[in-house]
């Protein structure tokens, strides 16, 4: 619903909400903005309004990487054997445009592709750099152990906390950053190819012409993205053949 909300041009997308509070009744507070019924059990329900979240972040790599983890290691409980991702990433708007627009109309349509476009490449950097560095720690801890270390010594170090980094990141163990981690095996792009007709509101032009072009040259961008994709890594595909 909130994918289809993108104000000026559509409203806002109001859903229910409900969520359940622990702590007693006296530390609650209610927000008085936002109109809501809470029980004395600490059920709270009440209405938000939503928008497209392509307005903050297009592409949630980030948030994929994070809830798949979360989910493998906090809810089905594993450590070290966390499966593997392989991601596919359609970008719905053109990264690249060889004209350089000189009209009203072409230097909107141009900045809605760089504002909405995917922007994951500087994420999977990251993603791969935390990856080596939990690798690196690993190798340290192994050889650490076979020099004769002592354990105790080693899991007092893991067992300690981390520093506080910011209002949405609490302390955690340094332990904690090493469980759960898993590589990604590869990252597919899919990019839109640019359309020298489009217009700045491509995105509401949902006449059945332009969906029926969009079907025959996102299955032609499709081919073309994983054509690319073996071309790179050759060996890659050799190997899971």
């Amino acid at each position: 619903m909130a994918s289809g909300s993108f104000p000026v041009n559509f409203d806002f997308s109001k859903i229910e909400v409900e969520s359940y509070y622990f702590e007693s009744t006296s530390s609650r507070q209610i927000d008085l903005k936002t109109p809501s019924i809470m029980n004395d059990s600490g059920y709270k329900k009440g209405m938000r309004h939503f928008w497209d979240g392509g307005l903050m972040t297009n592409t949630p790599l980030l948030q994929l990487v994070l809830m798949h983890r979360h989910y493998w290691w906090k809810v089905r409980g594993l450590k070290d054997t966390i499966p593997r991702l392989g991601i596919c990433v359609i970008n719905l708007h053109p990264k690249k445009q060889t004209e350089i627009p000189s009209d009203r109309d072409g230097v909107i349509n141009r900045n809605n592709d760089i504002t909405f476009s995917d922007r994951t490449h500087q994420e999977e950097t990251m993603l791969l750099l935390i990856s080596d560095y939990v690798d690196l720690v690993k190798e340290l801890i192994k050889a650490a152990e076979e020099r004769g270390v002592e354990s105790n010594f080693i899991i007092n170090l893991l067992n300690r906390k981390t520093h506080f980094h910011g209002e949405f990141l609490k302390p955690r163990r340094f332990q904690d950053i090493l469980e759960g981690r898993f590589q990604i095996d590869e990252i597919i792009r899919v990019n839109r190819e640019n359309d020298v007709d489009t217009i700045s509101n491509k995105t509401f032009d949902f006449s059945s012409e332009t969906i029926r072009l969009l079907l025959e040259r996102g299955y032609n961008d499709a081919l073309d993205g994983f054509e690319e994709y073996i071309r790179n890594q050759p060996s890659k595909i050799a190997d899971n053949k």
